[in-house]
């Protein structure tokens, strides 16, 4: 749970706070007005098959002090279009940091939900505790940020890339005791929906027991 949060960019526009230019082989780099998470708008570009990333990079918007948020975690939104051949797109990169000599660097190969990406809105993850280092990125002044898709050569060109909102957050540090469907557990560890032998354990405390 994210208690406290900080836009780094709201990517509400393409050019509104400093300019978002290409990264690998995408173009039409564009303000989407239609279809967005937040705010008033998002960043769409296009990608084609003459290289093996994709993405944006801005390294003029108003700088943001993230020294609060350090080994914390970046969440991005990114619409993956339909026409996308989900087998050769590989992961998604995210540096950020005081510029292109001084950054935070992290690569994901699923969403936030630990899923394989799919076709629409994924959110992504990426967590600072584990981001590579180059540079000396100065936290209080992170105006630097670029975000691409690493993928196979031979993907199809495509239209209707989307991505919006790039924040940090706080996370709560509480672990959460909820129940789910898997009501039993085996000798062996094994979470199991129903008992099938006298030694399954039921994974509820004792309070519970009793009831």
């Amino acid at each position: 749970t994210q208690i406290n949060t900080l836009d780094i960019h709201d990517l509400d526009t393409y050019n509104g706070n400093g300019t978002f230019s290409a990264v690998g082989d995408a173009s039409a780099i564009a303000t989407e007005v239609t279809d967005y998470v937040e705010g008033d708008g998002a960043v769409s570009f296009s990608s084609s098959n003459s290289q093996v990333t994709a993405g944006i990079v801005n390294s003029t918007f108003t700088a943001v002090d993230l020294s609060a948020y350090e080994n914390q975690k970046i969440f991005v939104w990114v619409k993956i279009p339909s026409t996308v051949n989900l087998s050769l797109l590989t992961s998604f990169t995210l540096k950020w940091g005081s510029d292109a000599s001084n950054y935070l660097l992290k690569t994901v190969t699923r969403n936030n939900e630990s899923l394989a990406f799919y076709h629409g809105w994924n959110l992504l993850q990426f967590d600072w505790s584990t981001a590579t280092e180059t540079g000396t990125p100065d936290l209080e002044n992170i105006d630097y940020v670029s975000f691409y898709m690493t993928k196979d050569v031979s993907m199809a060109a495509a239209t209707g890339w989307i991505v919006d909102r790039i924040i940090a957050g706080v996370d709560s540090g509480y672990d959460v005791i909820y129940y789910s469907k898997y009501a039993w557990q085996s000798e062996a560890g094994a979470w199991k929906e129903n008992a099938t032998a006298d030694s399954d354990q039921l994974n509820v405390d004792m309070s519970e027991f009793n009831l």
